[in-house]
């Protein structure tokens, strides 16, 4: 039977507050006793278990839950550090499971769509798969350098490309590559580039002849 990670972590905050929030000022649950008060209070992850008891089909993992809703000031960074741990100590506790169930947060004029594992973001299907059209919003932060153009830069007013020194940087000719043949495309400039498609088929029986 699939499984499929309950979590919850969330906080209202007022960044006009100057005293921060601290970690006391969570409600923090693990394991079983997450479940037990979702299933008592009309919030989000209780109305994701009252879908998820319907079915038959699927099994529910309790894992963490922090909530506060004090509007105290941004979190102290020791108190983010402790909850970040139990939450992710609480994900390896759970074990290997199917899917996780995320939420759509809001803050202020800022929505956010966060899930509990990465993502590859080729197109908009994120946004999509969580009922967001980017082209409602008045700007849309994503981590991807390999969008087709029609995915966002054809239609936005302004597109800006931030582009981090490094490792995984999309400027293939900043990552310092010596061990080629040079020129090579794409790190060099070349005069000409002809592309030629190579196709490669396995033999239907047997091995291929040669």
């Amino acid at each position: 039977m699939p499984g499929i990670v309950v979590s919850e972590c969330k906080q209202e905050v007022s960044t006009f507050n100057p005293e921060p929030s601290r970690y006391e000022d969570f409600r923090v649950a693990r394991g079983p006793a997450v479940f037990e008060y979702h299933r008592t209070v009309c919030e989000e992850a209780g109305g994701a278990l009252s879908v998820f008891d319907a079915a038959d089909r699927i099994e529910p993992v309790p894992t963490y839950a922090a909530s506060s809703n004090t509007s105290g000031g941004v979190l102290a960074a020791e108190s983010f550090d402790r909850l970040s741990a139990d939450f992710l100590s609480s994900l390896t506790e759970a074990g290997a499971v199917d899917a996780a169930y995320f939420s759509l947060l809001e803050a202020d004029n800022a929505t956010l769509v966060v899930g509990t594992y990465s993502v590859s973001l080729f197109d908009r299907s994120w946004f999509d798969a969580n009922g967001q059209d980017p082209r409602n919003f008045d700007m849309v932060v994503t981590k991807s350098p390999h969008c087709e153009p029609h995915m966002f830069a054809d239609w936005c007013a302004k597109l800006i490309n931030v582009d981090a020194p490094g490792a995984t940087s999309a400027n293939l000719r900043s990552l310092g590559h010596t061990a080629c043949v040079r020129p090579i495309f794409p790190l060099d400039k070349v005069a000409e580039f002809h592309p030629v498609v190579e196709i490669f088929r396995r033999a239907k029986f047997g091995r291929a002849p040669g």
